[in-house]
């Protein structure tokens, strides 16, 4: 993955700013899941495409690593796996 910390809108009115989540797609298929649209932006189909294409960020570790590192970094919380089961 390019980036591992995704900024949440401010608009979103959630407790964090920054999410990091390892993978998209899940098996549980859930139909009311929320996460379901995000498959969008891989040029998958949120409803078939969801259950069955779970796309794994092999590098998400050493990439957050780096981010985390960066002199810019603002040091706030992380949220963990919030499109993710």
């Amino acid at each position: 993955c390019k980036s591992a910390l995704n900024k949440v809108p401010a608009a979103s009115m959630l407790p964090f700013r920054y999410t990091v989540n390892g993978y998209r797609g899940c098996s549980h298929a859930c139909r009311y899941c929320f996460a379901r649209p995000t498959h969008e932006y891989l040029d998958f189909d949120p409803g078939r495409d969801f259950d069955t294409q779970v796309v794994v960020k092999t590098n998400v570790a050493e990439v957050l690593r780096r981010e985390l590192r960066r002199p810019s970094w603002s040091r706030e919380a992380v949220a963990l796996g919030t499109n993710t089961d």
